[in-house]
């Protein structure tokens, strides 16, 4: 049985100034999904907080950020790696309208919309490009369109599935 260790994870928030200077609080949580039965036979999601996990168990990243500041940030952009030990979950990452949210395949060189393109060589040694799948997803950003307003709370999310 594999079992990670979700304590220390780092993410990153770029804007145009300091944190302490921009007045951003922010908090990064891990969530063990498990699904069970309700009363009725449905089936619901229940949420756990996340210090260790197994092979196969689905873990929900919740990133929370709020300007404190009296004035607007600029360039807000979180960033998110995605632990090498877990695979994205296609489409499970959230932000709505007020994001662009894109993925890295290189460790956070560059970042594109989905869906990521790579090139590879075929079996005739060609190059040719291919879609890449979710699974290589490498770390999760999320450009915020417009300025990050005094006062105003976001909250995004992915889950990843444990290796």
């Amino acid at each position: 049985m594999f079992i990670i260790m979700l304590y220390g994870f780092s993410f990153l928030v770029l804007a145009q100034e300091s944190q302490e200077k921009n007045g951003l609080e922010q908090k990064l949580s891990a969530f063990i999904v498990d699904t069970v039965l309700d009363k009725d036979g449905k089936e619901v999601e229940v949420f756990k907080p996340a210090t260790t996990a197994k092979s196969g168990q689905i873990i929900e990243y919740r990133y929370h950020a709020k300007n404190v500041s009296e004035g607007i940030i600029e360039n807000f952009i979180p960033i998110i790696p995605i632990p090498t030990v877990t695979t994205y979950i296609d489409g499970s990452a959230t932000g709505g309208e007020l994001f662009m949210l894109e993925f890295s395949i290189d460790g956070g060189e560059s970042f594109a919309a989905p869906p990521l393109i790579k090139t590879v060589k075929n079996e005739k040694g060609e190059d040719v490009q291919v879609e890449v799948e979710p699974a290589e997803y490498q770390s999760v950003r999320w450009k915020m369109l417009g300025g990050f307003q005094p006062k105003q709370e976001i909250n995004l999310s992915f889950r990843v599935r444990v290796n």
